[in-house]
């Protein structure tokens, strides 16, 4: 049976085990959490960015329809936000191969319809009706269809990665539960050879003093 001195040295080490490996999944999961929050921003802003779109178009018709000044600067400021929010999708994943060009080939569609609404808006305040009859009566479907179609796809790539970095770190939280279980399963067991051994050495000693306490009366009575 290992000494007590190699058995608290194993806890020991055990103990070192388990703490080295706690830090090192809780900054993995730290780690973990950053991309996780930037997938739910991007899946955010997508969904803030549908109904912008909407409501752009809506505004620049019905500018054209009524004249009304309040719709053309409101077509304005929403073009802008629309803008502004596709740049900053398009900077969030240049790093991603798979969301980049989609996301480049939607500002670059959305940017031509901002271009067509402005146009409406410019023909309604010169008055020019033929002009607008003309642009209403052919609207460009096959660009709104590939710009919703662009932004599912986005959803869905993030939606995925969500779900990858979701179960790493699951993994990790079932990796780390299992070394820490593993490792009060060791101590637990050394703790129980430390006390047999203990228990062990106590009854040597008990016996050597018996046996030492016999040889002194042995010896006693032959002097006497």
């Amino acid at each position: 049976m290992p000494s007590q001195r190699i058995i608290l040295g194993i806890g020991l080490a055990t103990l070192l085990v388990i703490s080295a490996a706690s830090i090192g999944l809780h900054v993995k999961s730290g780690a973990d959490t950053a991309p996780g929050d930037r997938a739910r921003g991007i899946l955010g802003e997508i969904s803030d960015m549908r109904p912008l779109l909407r409501r752009a178009e809506s505004v620049a018709r019905a500018f054209a329809l009524t004249g009304d000044p309040e719709f053309a600067r409101e077509y304005s400021d929403v073009s802008d936000t629309i803008l502004s929010a596709l740049d900053n999708l398009n900077d969030t994943v240049k790093t991603n191969a798979g969301e980049k060009p989609l996301l480049q080939e939607t500002r670059t569609l959305v940017q031509r319809q901002i271009t067509l609404n402005a146009e409406l808006i410019r023909l309604r305040k010169a008055g020019d009706t033929a002009g607008i009859a003309a642009l209403v009566s052919q609207p460009d479907r096959a660009a709104a269809e590939t710009i919703a179609g662009n932004l599912q796809m986005a959803v869905a790539e993030e939606r995925r990665l969500l779900a990858v970095r979701r179960a790493e770190s699951e993994s990790s939280r079932r990796l780390l539960l299992a070394i820490d279980l593993a490792g009060i399963a060791l101590i637990l067991i050394l703790a129980i050879v430390l006390t047999v051994s203990a228990r062990r050495s106590r009854r040597e000693l008990q016996d050597s003093l018996s046996a030492t306490r016999a040889t002194n009366e042995a010896l006693e009575a032959a002097v006497a």
